[in-house]
């Protein structure tokens, strides 16, 4: 028996998490960090394998980056 494959939700998905992942190469460039993990959150939600989830742990990577004598603390 085969299952009904629904290309449209799929192409839906498709296109949805392209546009999560660019709106959120936009933000990344621009530095707005909280849009862009946004955007790369939604993107994964479409496609676990999605590209977002590498810019998105880079988004995390900067973010975690502290460097006290940079600020003299």
């Amino acid at each position: 028996m085969q299952v009904p494959v629904n290309t449209t939700a799929n192409e839906n998905c498709h296109a949805e998490e392209k546009l999560h992942y660019d709106l959120g190469n936009e933000c990344y460039r621009r530095g707005d960090w909280k849009a862009a993990i946004q955007h790369y959150l939604e993107a994964c939600e479409c496609n676990s394998e999605s590209p977002a989830q590498e810019k998105l742990d880079m988004v995390y990577r900067i973010l975690n980056f502290y460097n006290k004598d940079i600020y003299g603390q």
